[in-house]
C-alpha cells in the first residue's frame, strides 16, 4: 500500500480470502483500494457485497453506497437493499436515515 502498488495489495488479499476463507476481514480495504485506482465499477461492487454480506444494514455503508447514484436511481437500488436484507440487520435504522417512517 505504501509503495501504492495496488493490484499486488489486491492479490495478497485475494489471498488472504482463499487461505482465511474470511472475506469480512479483506472487503473494507479492498473497497478503499478500488476508490484509489478510481475503479469505480469494483468500488460500488464491493461496497454491495460489504453491506448485504459483512457488515449487513451498516449505516456508513448505506450512506456511502447512497452517495454512488442519483436521487431517481437510488430509490430504486435502496429498495434492492431493503429486500435483500435479513430482518435482524436493524433495517429500520436505514429506514429512519431514509425518512421512511411508515415503514418503521
Amino acid at each position: 500500500m505504501d509503495k501504492k502498488d495496488y493490484d499486488r495489495a489486491l492479490e495478497v488479499l485475494d489471498e488472504g480470502i482463499l487461505l482465511d476463507g474470511d472475506n469480512s476481514r479483506y472487503s473494507g480495504k479492498k473497497k478503499e483500494i478500488f476508490l484509489l485506482q478510481g475503479n469505480k465499477a469494483a468500488y460500488v461492487d464491493q461496497l454491495w457485497k460489504l453491506i448485504l454480506e459483512h457488515k449487513k444494514g451498516d449505516l456508513e455503508l448505506f450512506q456511502e453506497l447512497k452517495e454512488q447514484y442519483s436521487p431517481e436511481e437510488w430509490l430504486v437500488k435502496r429498495e434492492e437493499v431493503f429486500e435483500k436484507l435479513p430482518k435482524y440487520a436493524r433495517v429500520d435504522r436505514l429506514y429512519k436515515e431514509e425518512k421512511l417512517y411508515d415503514r418503521l
